[in-house]
């Protein structure tokens, strides 16, 4: 499967190299959760509240900045039966929601998971689904960072 990070926002300093591999350990565990699914690529979109604002106009009707938008597209013929998916983050919203928690990679990390983890299909409309999807991905975050860096914002808070 392929991965790609479009960076799309100016307002934080970022370390593109480890939000990639990050993003590919995470594309990594979204296979594994149906692998009757076959994925041709996941890309990953780095927004500001302004981005992300328009983005949920245009397709939720709220306007409003939002943490995370992940679409998941049906194969097209020419894909071969492989689904795409776009994950959304917030970037902006991450590093102050991230300052207040003294958390800011770790918060990036989180929202990162939790669109790929919509990509799978899950859903967070109610408190118990929520909180069912905040296990997993902290699950998955825990699982990768033995082996992954969590350094995203490349300057000091």
């Amino acid at each position: 499967m392929k991965t790609e990070v479009r960076n799309q926002q100016n307002k934080q300093t970022i370390n593109l190299r480890a939000i990639r591999t990050f993003l590919s350990a995470m594309a990594t565990r979204v296979d594994r959760e149906d692998p009757d699914t076959h994925w041709k690529d996941i890309s990953l979109i780095l927004m500001d509240d302004e981005g992300i604002s328009a983005v949920n106009r245009t397709f939720f009707g709220k306007s409003a900045p939002t943490d995370v938008i992940s679409f998941r597209y049906a194969p097209t013929p020419e894909d071969g039966g492989r689904i795409s998916g776009e994950v959304l983050v917030n970037v902006q919203r991450a590093h102050e929601e991230g300052l207040r928690r003294n958390q800011r990679d770790y918060e990036l990390a989180f929202y990162i998971a939790h669109g790929c983890l919509h990509l799978t299909g899950a859903d967070d409309a109610t408190p118990p689904t929520r909180a069912s999807m905040h296990r997993r991905q902290n699950a998955w975050i825990r699982e990768v960072t033995p082996s992954i860096s969590l350094t995203f914002f490349t300057k000091p808070q």
